[in-house]
């Protein structure tokens, strides 16, 4: 391997390092200005800890999983193999989010039963997609999923037909000569675009069986509930955003490396060098690439470092009072 694909692959890092440290300093500052969940009764305690185990169980599942394929992800990238089979290396990581959805969706976390005789809270608020997390968590996952789909259909709309009449090439016309490169064009834009739509549809299902189920009927068993539904929106999220990052990022780094290509063709005033109509994007759009990239490989790892709620200690507990696995205080 040449110098300069190493130094461009440990400069990789810099990038995912950098973007998880701001994702989870964010979290941790949100978590620390939260109020901490009051302590549950040692009947229904072991129950929520259960779940809460196995939500945070579910996340990291997730997210080896999506490690493995990052780095099959990463060694495909740099094995020596044709531009067709590279080119389908943009499907990976958005097939690699739609397993990882299947999965969270085909194995919902577990919800505790009501112990008969409590005292239950009516509750009327109206649910939606949104109701368990952020408006800037929905805004920045239909931002990357949108600005995905835009660049492809762009993309495909520059193409150019090849040999076999397939749009995988990209043509720069100098007169009666032309000059074409391989491309993204719609014989590997539509396909992908299949698997955004799949992908997308994932997460809406996804968020709606988390919204959907009734909430706790208890006041101090809701907050612990909400809690649990937050963690599982953020992995849904993360996951779909990060994938749809990740593909936006190898295609904009093509695409700007497309741009720089050039033709030449001889004339009475000697030679002419003809560029691309986007020669301008060439080095922005790798850049925003480079750094799409890093963001979206981030978002994919974070489900790996999510950590349990934090509960304040309870302010008293009667003689014959099992202790509760969530009555004393743990890291948030």
């Amino acid at each position: 391997m040449a110098w300069w694909m190493t130094a461009y692959e440990v400069g990789s890092v810099a990038p995912v390092l950098v973007a998880l440290g701001i994702l989870l300093h964010g979290i941790r500052v949100s978590e620390a200005a939260a109020p901490r969940l009051r302590a549950l009764p040692a009947d229904t305690a072991p129950s929520w800890d259960r779940a809460m185990s196995g939500q945070l169980r579910r996340g990291l599942i997730a997210g080896g999983i999506l490690c493995g394929i990052i780095v099959a992800l990463i060694v495909l990238t740099w094995m020596p193999i044709g531009f067709e089979w590279r080119m389908w290396r943009f499907l990976v990581p958005v097939l690699a989010g739609m397993l990882c959805l299947a999965a969270l969706v085909l194995v919902p976390g577990s919800r505790p039963g009501h112990p008969a005789g409590a005292e239950r809270a009516l509750d009327l608020t109206p649910r939606t997609l949104r109701s368990f997390g952020p408006g800037w968590w929905f805004t920045g996952w239909l931002t990357a999923t949108g600005l995905l789909v835009i660049t492809v259909l762009c993309a495909g709309w520059l193409s150019s037909p090849d040999e076999a009449g397939n749009y995988t090439r990209i043509t720069v016309a100098m007169g009666s000569a032309s000059s074409s490169s391989d491309f993204l064009g719609w014989f590997y834009g539509v396909p992908l675009l299949a698997g955004i739509a799949g992908l997308t549809a994932l997460t809406v299902i996804a968020l709606a069986g988390i919204a959907r189920s009734p909430l706790a009927p208890t006041t101090d068993a809701r907050a612990v509930d909400v809690w649990l539904r937050r963690l599982g929106a953020r992995t849904v999220l993360s996951v779909s955003t990060g994938a749809a990052l990740v593909t936006l990022g190898q295609v904009w780094d093509l695409i700007g490396a497309t741009a720089r290509m050039t033709g030449s063709v001889t004339s009475a005033a000697g030679m002419i060098e003809v560029g691309t109509p986007f020669a301008a994007l060439a080095w922005p759009l790798w850049a925003l690439g480079y750094l799409a990239q890093g963001l979206g490989i981030a978002l994919l790892l974070l489900p790996l470092f999510a950590r349990r709620a934090r509960f304040a200690p309870r302010a008293a507990t009667t003689a014959d009072e099992s202790p509760s696995p969530l009555s004393t205080t743990s890291r948030a």
